[in-house]
């Protein structure tokens, strides 16, 4: 293995670490990792994306898993849908306000105070650095 190689699979390992380290802190409030991940991305999504099919295109999952993780956080009162203005199949959905509370103990939040020791300059290449390499992944 070339210096070039050691390298990258020490940054692919760290990268990993921190995957595990925020999935095991993401079974916390009674959600788990994939509904957290849901709650976060209907509480930022425009109104066009706030779809199962756009959640489960976007999560690169099928739309029964989407449904799925939707519908437990319906159960729980953190997301409703309601009809799609001049769609009568599609329905759209929206944080409820206990989902907008809850958000506020979200677990990805220790990794945002983490990247926010980060000088702005170094947000923006590691930021850069990991879109070119989901980029990659999903062309793979």
């Amino acid at each position: 293995m070339n210096k070039d190689q050691r390298h990258a699979t020490a940054a692919a390992e760290l990268v990993e670490q921190v995957g595990r380290l925020i999935y095991s802190s993401s079974f916390k409030s009674g959600l788990n990792p994939a509904q957290w991940s849901a709650l976060r991305y209907f509480s930022g999504a425009n109104r066009q994306a706030r779809t199962a099919s756009a959640f489960a295109r976007f999560h690169a999952t099928t739309k029964g898993t989407a449904t799925q993780t939707i519908t437990a956080l319906e159960r729980k009162g953190l997301l409703r849908r309601l009809p799609m203005p001049g769609d009568r199949r599609s329905r759209l959905l929206e944080v409820t306000p206990a989902g907008d509370a809850l958000l506020h103990q979200d677990p990805i939040g220790a990794l945002v105070d983490a990247i926010t020791q980060l000088a702005l300059e170094q947000q923006q290449v590691f930021t850069a650095c990991l879109e070119n390499i989901i980029r990659h992944l999903f062309h793979r």
